[in-house]
């Protein structure tokens, strides 16, 4: 099973793909090169639609591994693994 790295969910496309580039430069050495990036458009009926931002696939461990190194910064970023 694949695992992905969550950072963001924003409303308007445009900001989701601006945010990849935001989170690929700023995590750089947290996801390291050739980590793939996906913007995951969902329908959240009554909310509309939400551009998830996530990196991955990766394992469970290496999810959980990457989420807890980008908590740890200073100011902490917002990271969730999802399946």
């Amino acid at each position: 099973m694949f695992y992905y790295v969550q950072l963001g969910s924003v409303t308007d496309p445009q900001n989701a793909a601006d945010a990849v580039l935001r989170f690929r430069d700023d995590y750089a050495d947290v996801f390291g090169q050739g980590s793939s990036w996906r913007v995951v458009p969902v329908n959240l009926e009554g909310r509309g639609v939400f551009h998830r931002i996530q990196a991955g696939p990766y394992t469970e461990v290496r999810a959980r591994e990457i989420c807890a190194a980008i908590r740890a910064r200073t100011p902490p970023g917002a990271c969730v693994v999802m399946r």
